[in-house]
């Protein structure tokens, strides 16, 4: 993370006359300051008068600008005070303010990264308690002590201090120190050089000298010989140690004169050569030695560059970025220098002195084909990735960007130098400093029977951890909890929270916390990054069809992709384009902001094509959108005109998406058709007072409800109805007990009100929904139940939601027939009414069957004008006749490819016994529901293509599908 914050003047010059005009007078006579660095880390201490504001402002000493802002309150009883922060590279002068009083501690230096290495070894009385590691150091800067730390630490010793030394090692009191084979005087403060060689020993060995242990050959065959010998290393000299003990698989020989000792191996396999501690000479590093054939490049040490295998997860604030396992071998990327080099997808070459967490970031990158990104700092830090960029909130959270933890602890160095090893788990999340890290989600139970409650609490840990900790602890009040990817619940003041678990399935549930305040286009900054997930199994009824699917958690390569197109697509129009008159705002848009996103898409499209990551499949369903985003004005009401030649570029993208603080707008070509063309079109949103409601209004409309009324023309004139239906967002800041039950309704001039469906986004705050027609919506929590619906416990909350949204109906009061079967006719109506379609005139359909006068012939019309459907025969539909298994999955499948969904790969109907009885103009739409967890097959495994499906099948099936076209 980048940790310079460049805070704009006026904000500075705000602070000063905040702070700078209380009257002198007042200000304690010791304000002092005391300033430490270390590394990149700087700490300000000092005192001033108690329960008093202290300012800081940081600048370059090279060109005055304003680097870095904070400010703090003093100790109400002390008046003590602290700034801890870090800095990257570059010369700083420090100037504090408080009570009107200014004290500026000396300049200071920064460097950025390591540039040079030591060894720390700890030898105990009786054995090893650290083995030699290498830690990276800043030449000139790095104290022994420092080090030495940072050794322990990463190798997992205890240790404690007293007084600026250590006290005890894993528990052993008492110790030396040996730089270079040097005790006597060097302190803990000592600054270290690059290559120097630190050893601890115990205090009980006297005037401690150090050993070596060299071997005649790395490797011998099964039955060969080879000499050892032990010397003692003084200065640069090494004088043999005669009469010690050396040690090769489990066999002792005491050295001779020559300090030597001959072994024989009797057995393949990798061993090592050891010494004990004895007198004042200090156990040496144990040397290997291969017995047998080589098993690589050394003939005497084990493959040094084997695959390293390392969990990564990467949260942004626009979602989960990558979250998989990165499996490199690191002697692919070492050229002849020794250096690691490597290429990111972006073009720009990276060199590193080891295998570190950057070169495996940036092979998960180049694995998954994330673009965009931008790394500075010698290679040591990521300022920006997959488009994410640090203080793209900078308004709101001066300290947000990139952060870093391996193995749960946030690294104290650049991601270049930080060495990485098999095994090692890498998270990076974008954050603030003073965010949390969504570090831990607790569920109990994780297995549990329908009906059933889990209880889920979450805790986050902190960002600002100098030393490389993991972290405080601190329980989240008020995080969503997702299950299964839909928000369910939100977390109460202990960070816990209950969720009732109704439908058997495989759900993953995770939790994020978002600052609602916070914007950068239409994104929300996370105050608590997501958390882990944890499977949660719920049994129930067999019944259940359709079957629940778990949710991976894992982003694919198209996931990513698809983010990156979105982002490259997007374009705020600027101040200059907005004009804002009597509490409106208006936007103006022209061809250059259109130009501009589609050069974007066009541009990112061509890189992922060159890439090669992608099917033929998966480039088709790549959505060519383009976002227009208006910046917040904080006017109730919002209006976005598009000029006629902008109009006509609307072509040239699948989709426009005009983002507003009010509302928001999916526009296509089609959308007004040919009426539009040449022509301007404005689309409009303003909130409603509710207390200009009428009463019977009122009595149906939640009071504290956001009301919108929408507005589109085209060509100045009103338009009562669109050509297709368009995709429409309006907020929603209610409280949220289940956001599957979040529907927009429909406010009617009579005062009454009608369901229109919508699907909630609890990243935005917003509901989602399809609309053929403009006029005033707003949004509550809308459900309907059954009495018998209680017979199929797997699709009750399927059918309460999707009968609260008016998709589906009843066949009576309380009843909902869940075992009927659905007609032909019945499932079009169905798709239909959740899509918003609507068929032309009679005459349109080529069925006899399907009567112009009949009750579903505009629904057949619409399903069949949308490619959706097809006849049994050239001209006969069956609409009385009931869908079966298949004919249900090509509608669904056919839906989701007309979402921009990839179309099935039928490999995936290998997990059904009856794939074969599947016919063959289904099989697609099929694996794409199986794919996308929305059908999963009967209880003996089979898919039972020819079965005629049930109303409660057809409502969970319907209620996955909405929720992913929406």
């Amino acid at each position: 993370m980048k940790t310079v914050k460049k805070i704009i003047l006026p904000l500075l010059l705000a602070l000063v006359l905040i702070f700078g005009t209380v009257p002198p007078a007042l200000a304690s006579d010791s304000f002092t300051a005391d300033i430490q660095v270390e590394g990149q880390q700087v700490a300000i201490t000092g005192n001033t008068t108690v329960d008093t504001y202290v300012s800081l402002i940081v600048e370059s000493t090279v060109d005055g600008e304003k680097c870095y802002m904070d400010q703090t309150r003093s100790d109400k009883s002390s008046g003590a005070y602290s700034f801890t922060f870090p800095m990257e590279e570059g010369s700083y002068k420090t100037v504090l303010t408080s009570n009107g009083i200014t004290v500026q501690p000396p300049d200071f230096t920064i460097k950025n990264s390591a540039d040079g290495t030591v060894t720390v070894r700890v030898e105990g009385a009786q054995k090893t308690l650290l083995p030699e590691t290498q830690v990276d150091i800043l030449v000139g800067q790095t104290t022994l002590l420092e080090a030495v730390r940072k050794a322990l630490e990463a190798g997992g010793v205890t240790y404690t201090e007293n007084q600026g030394m250590l006290d005890t090692i894993s528990g052993e009191e008492g110790w030396q120190w040996l730089v270079n084979g040097t005790g006597g005087m060097t302190l803990p403060s000592a600054l270290l050089a690059d290559k120097d060689e630190i050893v601890l020993v115990d205090d009980l060995l006297w005037d401690p000298v150090l050993t070596k242990i060299t071997l005649s050959a790395f490797r011998v065959d099964v039955g060969g010989s080879f000499t050892a010998t032990l010397n003692k290393v003084q200065g640069t000299a090494l004088t043999p140690a005669a009469g010690q003990t050396l040690y090769f698989d489990s066999v002792s020989k005491t050295t001779d004169q020559n300090g030597q000792a001959v072994f024989t191996g009797t057995k393949e396999g990798n061993y090592y050569v050891t010494a004990p501690s004895s007198g004042s000479l200090v156990r040496p590093v144990p040397v290997s030695i291969r017995v047998g054939k080589p098993t690589g490049d050394d003939p005497g040490n084990p493959v040094p560059d084997s695959n390293i295998h390392v969990q990564m997860r990467i949260e942004g604030y626009k979602g989960t970025i990558y979250n998989s396992t990165v499996v490199f071998d690191p002697s692919k990327y070492r050229t002849s220098d020794g250096k690691y080099k490597i290429t990111d997808p972006d073009g720009n070459s990276h060199s590193f002195s080891k295998a570190t967490v950057l070169l495996a970031t940036i092979v998960a990158w180049n694995e998954a084909g994330i673009r965009d990104n931008l790394i500075k700092s010698n290679d040591n830090y990521v300022a920006r990735m997959a488009g994410e960029e640090e203080f793209d909130f900078r308004n709101e959270h001066i300290t947000c960007g990139w952060m870093v933890r391996v193995n749960n602890k946030v690294i104290n160095q650049g991601t270049g130098v930080w060495p990485i090893k098999d095994g090692d788990r890498v998270d990076w999340y974008y954050t603030d400093l003073y965010a949390y890290y969504g570090s831990s989600i607790g569920v109990s139970p994780t297995s549990l029977d329908a009906g059933g409650t889990i209880k889920v609490k979450v805790t986050g840990q902190t960002n600002n951890n100098w030393d490389g900790g993991s972290g405080s602890t601190k329980t989240i009040e008020g995080a969503s909890v997702y299950v299964g990817g839909t928000e369910r619940a939100v977390t109460g003041p202990d960070g816990t929270v209950e969720i009732k678990m109704d439908s058997p399935g495989t759900y993953e549930v995770y939790a994020v916390k978002l600052d609602k305040n916070s914007t950068h286009g239409s994104y929300y900054f996370p105050i608590l990054s997501k958390t882990e997930t944890v499977s949660v199994t719920v049994k129930g009824d067999a019944s259940n069809t359709t079957g629940e699917v778990a949710t991976t958690g894992e982003t694919t390569a198209v996931d990513t992709v698809k983010n990156l197109l979105n982002e490259a697509g997007k374009v705020i129009i600027g101040k200059d384009k907005i004009k804002v008159e009597n509490g409106k705002a208006t936007a103006l848009v022209g061809t250059e902001e259109l130009s501009a996103a589609l050069k974007g898409l066009s541009d990112q499209l061509d890189k992922i094509k060159k890439a090669g990551t992608l099917t033929e499949d998966e480039l088709k369903s790549l959505q060519k959108k383009v976002t227009l985003v208006v910046p917040e004005q904080k006017t109730p009401a919002v209006a976005v005109k598009l000029d006629a030649k902008a109009v006509g570029l609307l072509k040239q993208a699948d989709t426009v998406e005009i983002a507003t603080e009010v509302a928001s707008f999916d526009l296509t070509s089609r959308t007004f058709g040919e009426a539009a063309k040449g022509k301007e079109i404005s689309l409009a949103a303003e909130k409603v007072d509710y207390a200009d409601l009428s009463e019977s209004a009122k009595a149906q409309v939640p009071k504290g409800s956001v009301i919108v009324n929408l507005e589109a023309r085209v060509g100045g004139t009103v338009v009562k109805s669109f050509k297709e239906p368009m995709r429409v967002s309006i907020p929603y800041t209610g409280s949220v007990k289940n956001g599957d039950r979040l529907t927009v309704f429909l406010l009617k001039e009579d005062g009454s009100t009608e369901p229109v469906g919508g699907i909630y986004d609890a990243r935005t705050r917003t509901v989602n929904f399809l609309t053929g027609h403009f006029s005033r919506y707003f949004v509550k929590e809308s459900a309907r139940t059954f009495g018998d619906a209680e017979q199929v416990t797997w699709a009750r909350d399927a059918v309460a939601v999707m009968a609260g949204k008016g998709i589906i109906r009843g066949k009576g009061e309380d009843a909902y027939d869940p075992f009927a079967n659905v007609t032909r006719a019945e499932f079009c109506a169905l798709i239909g009414r959740m899509m918003k379609y609507e068929g032309t005139s009679a005459g349109s359909l080529p069925f006899k069957d399907v009567k112009a006068d009949s009750w579903y012939y505009s629904a057949v019309a619409a399903a069949y004008e949308k490619g959706l459907v097809s006849g049994k025969t050239a001209d006969a539909f069956d609409p009385e006749g009931f869908i079966t298994r298949q004919e249900m999955a090509a509608i669904m499948g056919k839906v989701l490819e007309q979402a921009w969904y990839r179309p099935g790969d039928e490999k995936q109907l290998n997990i059904f016994p009856d794939r074969q009885d599947i016919a063959s103009w289904a099989k697609t739409g099929a694996a794409a529901l199986v794919r996308e967890g929305i059908i999963k097959g009967m209880e003996d495994g089979s898919f039972a293509p020819g079965k005629n499906a049930t109303r409660a099948e057809t409502a969970v099936m319907l209620y996955r599908l909405y929720k992913l076209v929406l």
